[in-house]
């Protein structure tokens, strides 16, 4: 759990970092569902309200390699996502692998 966000909040760190943004620039979080206590924290570390996230972790449980394109594919559908959107995109999986992108729409 802990490696998990520790991971994740770093590679949001660093996208943030590199596009220099702060976390109230963020719109949008699109992560991996992995684990609702794990996003819970990761969003906690990062600032950025765990309202911002798009889960569905809920409706279809760890998807694995596909739940981030679900989850911005649904968050796309129900109208989150807007022009000029900033929007991360990060995963953790298995063998200790992870890393975020940032989507400006």
């Amino acid at each position: 759990l802990r490696v998990a966000v520790r991971r994740f909040s770093e590679s949001c760190f660093e996208v943030m970092e590199n596009f220099s943004l702060s976390s109230d620039d963020i719109d949008l979080v699109v992560p991996h569902q992995a684990n609702y206590r794990i996003l819970k924290n990761v969003a906690k570390k990062i600032q950025v309200p765990i309202e911002k996230f798009h889960l569905t972790i809920e409706k279809y449980g760890n998807s694995s390699s596909s739940s981030m394109a679900v989850a911005l594919d649904e968050a796309i559908n129900e109208g989150r996502v807007q022009k000029g959107d900033n929007i991360i995109l990060t995963g953790f999986g298995g063998g200790l692998t992870w890393g975020s992108a940032l989507i400006q729409w």
